[in-house]
């Protein structure tokens, strides 16, 4: 399931303090549960499908003027990771990202902590489940 936009317009100012960068989609979309509150969802643009941000999915509150059932608002750099230079420019396809998505987001990510944590956290797993095979293999040796 997806919605698709025609139009976006700039979150607002107040929208920066979450942490998690967000794209406001209208009520009705959450509400007829294409996605959930809070949920990641991928933003793709319809003709280049490679332009393509991970954003946490919110409502609107009290719409600025101008927004209706095909806006959604987002941050400046998620605009700039579209390729969009004007709200005209917009037909973007907006559905839950998938756990490889999320994944291959943060593993590719442009800030260096988050990037350099999930790649650590990937390492420590390969670790333990080698020296857990370590574990196992010395103790079939001891029973044998």
């Amino acid at each position: 399931m997806c919605y698709i936009a025609n139009n976006v317009m700039p979150l607002a100012r107040d929208d920066y303090q979450f942490g998690d960068p967000v794209v406001r989609v209208p009520n009705r979309v959450i509400r007829d549960g294409l996605i959930k509150r809070r949920q990641p969802v991928m933003i793709y643009r319809k003709e280049n499908r490679k332009a393509k941000v991970l954003r946490f999915a919110l409502g609107v509150g009290r719409p600025p003027e101008g927004f209706d059932d095909e806006t959604i608002l987002l941050d400046y750099d998620a605009k700039i990771g579209l390729g969009l230079r004007r709200a005209d420019e917009a037909s973007l396809e907006v559905r839950p990202a998938t756990r490889w998505e999320i994944w291959g987001w943060y593993w590719n990510h442009d800030q260096p902590p988050v990037r350099l944590s999930i790649r650590l956290g990937v390492l420590s797993v390969v670790l333990g489940v080698i020296g857990a095979m370590g574990v196992a293999l010395s103790l079939v040796s001891l029973i044998g």
